[in-house]
């Protein structure tokens, strides 16, 4: 496990990916191919050109429809999109990255902008 992440319990998702560290926009989270490896599709992997991948921190990288990160499909790193304080939740836009969501569903993330049914 990557110390700059913590994996914590949480009411909505089961598990959460929150950073033990001050994160700016721009900054390279986690680099996907450090640790991933190629697998089937299934609701932990992330897309990327080459296949699905499944990493041990970023599989509990929730959705929100307002995200704190993307995932750069050709390099498969996981880069901040806004200043993320300590203690904060690692979250992306799955309709962003994933051509399919294996499993759809009712989105809680609780955004101004939620879309509400995430499915492909």
């Amino acid at each position: 496990m990557n110390t700059r992440f913590r994996v914590v319990e949480d009411t909505i998702n089961g598990h959460k990916l929150i950073t033990l560290d001050d994160f700016v926009s721009a900054t390279t989270l986690i680099d996907l191919w450090d640790s991933g490896s190629l697998t089937q599709r299934d609701k932990y992997t992330i897309e990327l050109p080459q296949g699905n991948l499944i990493h041990p921190t970023a599989r509990y990288i929730n959705h929100s429809c307002d995200p704190s990160a993307y995932i750069e499909p050709i390099s498969g790193l996981v880069i901040a999109i806004q200043d993320i304080p300590r203690y904060s939740e690692i979250t992306i836009n799955y309709l962003l990255s994933e051509s399919e969501i294996s499993q759809p569903f009712n989105c809680r993330c609780g955004s101004q902008n939620c879309i509400g049914r995430i499915s492909s």
